[in-house]
């Protein structure tokens, strides 16, 4: 587990990234942060990759 507070974002720019992305967009909403993107959708198994860090 990273010590980083920033290392889940960066999971989540990288994996945009694999996925062909030219646009990312971070909106944090509360406590809740939603991500968006122009890549191939982000697929479940997935998801747990980018949560761990």
């Amino acid at each position: 587990m990273s010590r980083d507070r920033l290392q889940g974002l960066s999971e989540i720019v990288q994996k945009a990234e694999d996925l062909g992305v030219t646009d990312v967009r971070i909106l944090m909403r509360g406590r809740e942060l939603l991500v968006a993107h122009n890549g191939s959708p982000v697929r479940l198994p997935d998801v747990l990759a980018l949560a761990m860090p």
